[in-house]
Protein backbone atom coordinates (compact mmCIF):
# COMPACT_ATOMS: atom_id res chain seq x y z
CA UNK A 1 0.00 0.00 0.00
CA UNK A 2 1.23 3.52 -0.79
CA UNK A 3 1.93 4.83 2.70
CA UNK A 4 4.63 7.46 2.26
CA UNK A 5 7.25 7.82 4.94
CA UNK A 6 10.68 9.15 5.80
CA UNK A 7 13.48 7.17 7.39
CA UNK A 8 15.80 9.58 9.06
CA UNK A 9 19.12 9.00 10.83
CA UNK A 10 20.59 11.86 12.84
CA UNK A 11 24.25 12.05 13.86
CA UNK A 12 26.07 15.10 15.22
CA UNK A 13 22.69 16.89 15.19
CA UNK A 14 22.40 16.57 11.39
CA UNK A 15 20.51 14.20 9.12
CA UNK A 16 22.89 11.73 7.51
CA UNK A 17 20.19 9.49 6.09
CA UNK A 18 16.90 11.01 4.94
CA UNK A 19 15.24 8.36 2.79
CA UNK A 20 11.80 8.83 1.24
CA UNK A 21 9.76 5.66 0.98
CA UNK A 22 6.61 5.13 -1.06
CA UNK A 23 5.27 1.85 0.29
CA UNK A 24 4.06 0.31 3.54
CA UNK A 25 5.19 3.19 5.75
CA UNK A 26 2.88 2.29 8.63
CA UNK A 27 4.35 0.77 11.81
CA UNK A 28 3.34 -2.80 10.93
CA UNK A 29 5.11 -2.36 7.57
CA UNK A 30 8.35 -0.37 7.33
CA UNK A 31 8.19 0.36 11.07
CA UNK A 32 8.68 -3.32 11.84
CA UNK A 33 11.51 -3.46 9.30
CA UNK A 34 13.25 -0.66 11.19
CA UNK A 35 12.61 -2.30 14.55
CA UNK A 36 14.00 -5.62 13.23
CA UNK A 37 17.09 -3.84 11.88
CA UNK A 38 17.69 -2.11 15.22
CA UNK A 39 17.48 -5.47 17.00
CA UNK A 40 19.61 -7.30 14.39
CA UNK A 41 23.02 -6.33 15.74
CA UNK A 42 23.85 -4.23 12.65
CA UNK A 43 23.45 -0.83 14.32
CA UNK A 44 27.18 -0.69 15.10
CA UNK A 45 28.03 -1.28 11.44
CA UNK A 46 25.53 1.40 10.45
CA UNK A 47 27.16 3.86 12.85
CA UNK A 48 30.60 3.00 11.45
CA UNK A 49 29.47 3.57 7.86
CA UNK A 50 27.71 6.87 8.53
CA UNK A 51 31.07 8.62 8.17
CA UNK A 52 31.09 7.46 4.54
CA UNK A 53 27.63 8.84 3.75
CA UNK A 54 27.02 12.06 1.90
CA UNK A 55 24.02 13.49 0.14
CA UNK A 56 23.90 13.78 -3.63
CA UNK A 57 25.01 17.28 -4.67
CA UNK A 58 22.77 17.77 -7.69
CA UNK A 59 23.87 21.35 -8.42
CA UNK A 60 27.52 20.90 -7.51
CA UNK A 61 29.99 18.07 -7.89
CA UNK A 62 27.33 15.51 -8.91
CA UNK A 63 25.62 17.73 -11.51
CA UNK A 64 27.12 15.96 -14.55
CA UNK A 65 26.31 12.53 -13.10
CA UNK A 66 22.71 13.58 -12.40
CA UNK A 67 22.33 15.02 -15.92
CA UNK A 68 23.66 11.81 -17.46
CA UNK A 69 21.56 9.61 -15.15
CA UNK A 70 18.36 11.58 -15.80
CA UNK A 71 18.95 11.45 -19.56
CA UNK A 72 18.75 7.66 -19.39
CA UNK A 73 22.46 7.06 -19.91
CA UNK A 74 22.85 4.71 -16.93
CA UNK A 75 25.54 2.11 -16.42
CA UNK A 76 24.83 -1.15 -14.59
CA UNK A 77 26.68 0.32 -11.59
CA UNK A 78 24.39 3.38 -11.70
CA UNK A 79 21.30 1.17 -11.80
CA UNK A 80 22.53 -0.90 -8.86
CA UNK A 81 23.28 2.26 -6.83
CA UNK A 82 19.79 3.60 -7.52
CA UNK A 83 18.12 0.32 -6.55
CA UNK A 84 20.10 -0.10 -3.31
CA UNK A 85 20.38 3.50 -2.05
CA UNK A 86 17.95 5.86 -3.75
CA UNK A 87 14.79 4.20 -5.02
CA UNK A 88 11.50 5.01 -3.30
CA UNK A 89 11.11 1.23 -3.01
CA UNK A 90 14.11 0.72 -0.69
CA UNK A 91 12.17 1.37 2.53
CA UNK A 92 13.70 0.14 5.76
CA UNK A 93 16.33 -1.81 3.81
CA UNK A 94 18.22 1.49 3.49
CA UNK A 95 19.54 0.89 7.00
CA UNK A 96 20.89 -2.58 6.20
CA UNK A 97 22.16 -1.42 2.80
CA UNK A 98 24.20 1.40 4.37
CA UNK A 99 25.38 -0.82 7.23
CA UNK A 100 26.61 -3.54 4.89
CA UNK A 101 28.00 -1.30 2.13
CA UNK A 102 31.63 -1.95 1.38
CA UNK A 103 32.22 1.36 -0.36
CA UNK A 104 34.54 4.29 0.25
CA UNK A 105 31.60 6.67 -0.25
CA UNK A 106 27.85 6.11 0.10
CA UNK A 107 25.82 8.68 -1.80
CA UNK A 108 22.16 9.14 -0.86
CA UNK A 109 19.31 11.47 -1.73
CA UNK A 110 18.45 14.11 0.84
CA UNK A 111 14.69 13.76 1.26
CA UNK A 112 14.63 15.41 4.69
CA UNK A 113 12.23 18.17 3.62
CA UNK A 114 9.59 15.57 2.80
CA UNK A 115 9.07 15.32 6.56
CA UNK A 116 7.60 18.84 6.51
CA UNK A 117 4.84 17.78 4.13
CA UNK A 118 1.85 17.44 6.45
CA UNK A 119 -0.38 16.11 3.67
CA UNK A 120 1.80 13.45 2.01
CA UNK A 121 4.16 12.33 4.79
CA UNK A 122 2.35 9.76 6.91
CA UNK A 123 5.18 8.53 9.16
CA UNK A 124 8.69 9.60 10.06
CA UNK A 125 11.03 7.14 11.73
CA UNK A 126 14.01 9.04 13.17
CA UNK A 127 16.96 7.17 14.58
CA UNK A 128 18.98 9.65 16.58
CA UNK A 129 22.50 8.32 17.13
CA UNK A 130 23.34 11.23 19.47
CA UNK A 131 20.37 10.58 21.76
CA UNK A 132 20.22 6.79 21.21
CA UNK A 133 16.52 6.97 20.33
CA UNK A 134 13.95 5.96 17.75
CA UNK A 135 11.21 8.57 17.38
CA UNK A 136 8.01 8.06 15.39
CA UNK A 137 5.75 10.90 14.29
CA UNK A 138 3.42 11.58 11.34
CA UNK A 139 5.51 14.52 10.07
CA UNK A 140 7.88 17.10 11.54
CA UNK A 141 5.04 19.50 12.32
CA UNK A 142 2.87 17.02 14.23
CA UNK A 143 3.16 15.65 17.73
CA UNK A 144 5.54 12.80 18.39
CA UNK A 145 3.74 9.48 18.64
CA UNK A 146 6.41 7.55 20.53
CA UNK A 147 10.08 7.64 21.49
CA UNK A 148 12.04 4.47 22.24
CA UNK A 149 15.48 4.11 23.79
CA UNK A 150 17.55 2.03 21.36
CA UNK A 151 18.74 -0.09 24.29
CA UNK A 152 15.15 -0.84 25.39
CA UNK A 153 13.25 -1.52 22.19
CA UNK A 154 9.79 -3.09 22.46
CA UNK A 155 8.60 -6.42 21.11
CA UNK A 156 6.96 -6.38 17.69
CA UNK A 157 3.59 -6.77 19.34
CA UNK A 158 4.14 -3.87 21.73
CA UNK A 159 5.47 -1.69 18.92
CA UNK A 160 2.32 -2.25 16.85
CA UNK A 161 0.08 -1.78 19.89
CA UNK A 162 1.83 1.50 20.75
CA UNK A 163 1.50 2.97 17.26
CA UNK A 164 -1.48 1.55 15.40
CA UNK A 165 -5.05 1.98 16.49
CA UNK A 166 -7.65 -0.77 16.17
CA UNK A 167 -9.27 1.01 13.17
CA UNK A 168 -6.13 0.92 10.99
Amino acid sequence: MGTRHLINVIKDNKPVIAQYGQWDGYPSGQGLGILEFLKSGLLGKLKDNLSKVRFLDIKGKDAEFVKRFDSGDKTEKDKAWFKVFVSRDVGSDILKNVAEAELDEIILNDDYDFGNNTISCEYIYSINIDKNTLTIQPDFKSDIMKVYDLDKLPSKEQFISDLESEEE
